[in-house]
């Protein structure tokens, strides 16, 4: 049976949704597009050749030095599992083999088998979409306990080969089988990658396939070329890479969407060397950021780091979709539901928050977010902490989407809650009193460079390295007299006594001398001695300068 001709899906797909509130949406923002499109163009019009060449030629240079840095020295593999949602429901229901499936629910599907890919069904569409497309299509429900339980056993199988093996969510891995190839004197990775697969489905009954290249975006691209249960190797050779990309169409590269595509269709450029020529014009019309990205995946340029190890993650969220509604106590429910999620993972990893934000959807796709700092300045991790910003937050985002009347005829469909501004608790409490304090500048530029060579983006290292002056000490420096310098490590009762000595000295040095007594006049009544401490308590209050406070 062949599959689904593209216009009658995208046809079906369009009738079932017109008139929707998902379709009016999924059309303003395609009006958006339109007109960010048109004037990009007018503002190409009005350029004068010259500015063109010279961003061209601005545009060459910049891929000079990314060429000069290129590497292609690693051997990267991506594992891709094979629809694995939908076929481990068919692993646990054989029945499910032969007849087109989906997993997820009515309002939205996760993926589906490759039986039901023919009829035009797939990933992100409603489930009442696709039972048109596909009248006995089988809708089974997510069962995420089993799909982890078999994602351990795919990591355990790639660890074996690269112990900083990365995840990508539970049917995605990289490895970095450079050193384990050098370690057995192998040359071509394809055999080894075969056999990971073999025992991947061993351990699963499940299938993968793999894309094998120079660096992650390139892997990632080749593990989708031989779908399913196959793999792609694209040697590390800076003429081959050249030539895999000089006719790849854009949209293949992970990050370019939809937008991104339309955009570029519409200036003329549809493949990897059609950004090259004409890298020029589009620095004028693409932000930096962007136009970086583009200019790197054009010329077949990724990141090679492979780490299990993320680091701390810029954020932390979580959001339900529910059926729409425009019930309080059901929003007020999700919220409650939502921030115990987060508060539950900060718990987990043990960081604190100092920034919390809310977002809102409307049944109309109408999106709000509003975010606020933590009160206080606070880095609160617990549940009884977050719900009191996270509803006031939330409370702020009904208002934006209701057109300032309040939450009068809103009806919500999504709540998110994300935190940000993350602090890792374990490490602050080891630090001890010297996280008050600043480090020297040695320890500060030291710890910027080992902290950050490899930036927890897919970003390349920078190439330039800051080093550490040589004649500064290392450790922690006093910040009251800046003359002490503590050892790394120092016991914190030792940095408390001399703080507290600095302290009394700059306090003392900053007393006026106190003004002469006047003379006593003679009397036969003999005055009463005052005591200190009354003395002290009549001295006009004085400003400290620093006190230790100053540095919490």
């Amino acid at each position: 049976m062949g599959s689904a001709p593209l216009a009658k899906v995208h046809e079906t797909i369009v009738q079932m949704s017109r008139g929707s509130a998902y379709y009016q949406n999924e059309e303003r923002k395609s009006a958006a597009t339109d007109a960010k499109i048109a004037r990009l163009r007018a503002q190409l019009a009005k350029l004068p050749a010259s500015a063109i060449q010279h961003a061209q030629s601005a545009a060459e240079r910049t891929m000079r030095d990314l060429e000069a840095a290129r590497d292609v020295s690693r051997t990267i593999v991506h594992f891709d599992m094979d629809a694995f949602y939908a076929s481990v429901e068919e692993l646990d229901n054989p029945s499910l083999r032969d007849v087109p499936m989906a997993v997820g629910g009515m309002s939205m599907l996760c993926t589906a088998n490759y039986a039901a890919r023919k009829f035009g069904v797939r990933a992100a569409m409603p489930g009442y979409i696709a039972m048109k497309l596909c009248p006995h299509l089988v809708i089974t429900p997510l069962r995420f306990d089993r799909y982890r339980a078999l994602s351990k056993l795919v990591r355990g199988v790639l660890a074996r080969y690269d112990p900083n093996m990365q995840p990508v969510g539970l049917d995605e891995s990289y490895i970095d089988l450079t050193e384990y190839l050098a370690a057995r004197g192998l040359t071509d990775p394809q055999p080894v990658v075969e056999e990971i697969r073999q025992k991947i489905t061993e351990a699963t009954q499940l299938t993968a396939s793999a894309g094998i290249a120079p660096n992650k975006m390139l892997a990632k691209i080749g593990s989708d070329l031989n779908k399913p249960n196959g793999q792609h190797y694209l040697p590390g050779d800076r003429d081959r890479v050249v030539a895999f990309m000089r006719d790849l169409r854009m949209r293949k590269i992970s990050g370019v969407g939809k937008v991104t595509e339309h955009t570029l269709d519409a200036l003329g450029v549809r493949t990897g060397s059609e950004v090259l020529a004409n890298a020029g014009l589009l620095s004028l019309v693409l932000s930096e950021k962007a136009f970086a990205f583009i200019l790197r995946a054009a010329m077949g340029i990724g990141s090679t780091r492979v780490s299990g190890e993320r680091g701390m993650p810029k954020s932390i969220s979580a959001e339900r979709t529910f059926r729409a509604t425009t019930s309080a106590a059901q929003w007020t429910d999700v919220v409650t539901r939502v921030v115990a999620e987060v508060a539950a993972e900060l718990k987990e990893k043990h960081y604190g928050a100092r920034h919390l934000a809310v977002k809102v959807k409307t049944s109309g796709f109408v999106v709000r977010q509003v975010g606020r700092a933590i009160p206080g300045g606070r880095c609160v991790s617990g549940e009884d902490d977050l719900i009191g910003p996270a509803m006031a937050a939330f409370e702020d985002a009904v208002a934006a989407v209701g057109g300032g009347g309040g939450g009068a005829g809103v009806e919500l469909r999504l709540i998110g809650v994300r935190v940000a501004d993350l602090l890792d608790l374990d490490a602050r409490a080891k630090q001890g009193l010297h996280r008050f304090f600043g480090p020297s500048s040695a320890v500060a530029a030291a710890a910027e460079v080992k902290g950050d060579a490899s930036p927890p983006s897919d970003a390349e290292p920078a190439v330039a390295v800051p080093v550490a002056p040589k004649d500064e000490e290392p450790g922690t420096r006093c910040p009251v007299c800046d003359t002490k310098v503590f050892a790394p490590g120092a016991p914190n009762d030792e940095v408390n006594r001399h703080v507290d000595e600095c302290l009394t000295r700059a306090h003392l040095a900053a007393e006026p001398s106190p003004p002469p007594l006047p003379r006593p006049v003679a009397t036969a009544v003999v005055a009463k001695r005052e005591s200190p401490a009354a003395a002290v308590a009549r001295r006009p209050a004085k400003k400290q300068k620093r006190t230790l406070h100053d540095f919490f």
